[in-house]
């Protein structure tokens, strides 16, 4: 990913940033707005249905000179939220 906010597979948010950290890191960038994640430099939205898209920002966003797949980057963080049945010690 390339915000840094990539999880390593099985290791748990613990023995990474956390899973409310890496959320809050997230929203630096991207906040969900109905059925679009939007940048919060250009307000720029993206559907859930066009995941595999990279994102397109204005290009007046200063963000706009690298790729970003945020739904990608946004499901890789919600991985890690636990199950009813399952308790992270």
């Amino acid at each position: 990913m390339s915000d840094g906010i990539e999880l390593k597979a099985k290791h748990s948010p613990q023995n990474q940033l956390g899973l409310d950290n890496q959320l809050l890191m997230f929203a630096r960038h991207w906040y969900l707005s109905g059925a679009y994640l939007r940048c919060t430099s250009c307000n720029t939205g993206q559907k859930a249905s066009e995941a595999n898209l990279a994102f397109l920002h204005e290009n007046t966003c200063r963000r706009a000179d690298s790729q970003h797949y945020p739904w990608h980057e946004l499901a890789c963080i919600l991985h890690w939220v636990p199950s009813e049945d399952v308790v992270y010690i």
